[in-house]
């Protein structure tokens, strides 16, 4: 079986994936190798995306899913401009008789493409150093590029960055803000002391 991700928006070019099958999408307990936590009843695929597609999923029964995408690279329906994303959680349900060929259509809602750039006080890019996102139910890390930024595939909501062990900008630094249901992107969301 394989799970084709759909979206009005992107086409996932390429990610790396962990598909967790359960019937409680609690992600509380242990951690996958990037951080995210994971249900004590969950068991779990790690797999490629590549052009939408997982393949070799091993669905046996109905039941809920949840999809990690890590070191995703996305191209925009709108402008074609490719964009790498840390990471992505997606939540999905297998129903008996889903799919006859093989293929489970994982709908993917509304996203907006967020930056997150850390700055000094001059307004010059921090590289060495690494942001997060406060969202429900996880929180995602990533290291910034050359730029000082990273980008995060958000639905809409309530968030707050940060930057992890903000100390190095001499203070805790933390930003919230809103991704609004009718954006393909927002920010950059600056982080500076």
């Amino acid at each position: 079986m394989f799970l084709k991700l759909v979206s009005p928006q992107f086409v996932f070019e390429r990610a790396q994936v962990a598909v967790l099958y359960s019937d409680s999408l609690s992600l509380q307990g242990l951690s996958l190798a990037n951080g995210t936590k994971v249900g004590p009843n969950e068991t779990f695929d790690t797999k490629l995306l590549q052009s939408d597609t997982i393949s070799e999923v091993h669905v046996t029964r109905a039941g809920n899913i949840t999809i990690l995408l890590s070191d995703l690279v996305v191209k925009k329906h709108t402008d074609g401009s490719v964009h790498r994303v840390a990471s992505l959680l997606l939540e999905g349900r297998v129903q008996p008789g889903h799919s006859s060929d093989g293929r489970v259509e994982v709908p993917v809602g509304r996203h907006a493409l967020v930056r997150v750039a850390v700055r000094d006080a001059e307004g010059r890019p921090i590289r060495q150093c690494e942001v997060g996102i406060t969202t429900s139910p996880a929180t995602t890390e990533c290291a910034v590029d050359e730029q000082g930024e990273a980008a995060f595939l958000l639905p809409p909501g309530r968030y707050s960055a940060y930057v992890v062990g903000s100390r190095l900008l001499g203070k805790p630094v933390s930003v919230p803000f809103t991704v609004e249901a009718d954006v393909d992107e927002c920010g950059p969301v600056d982080l500076r002391p």
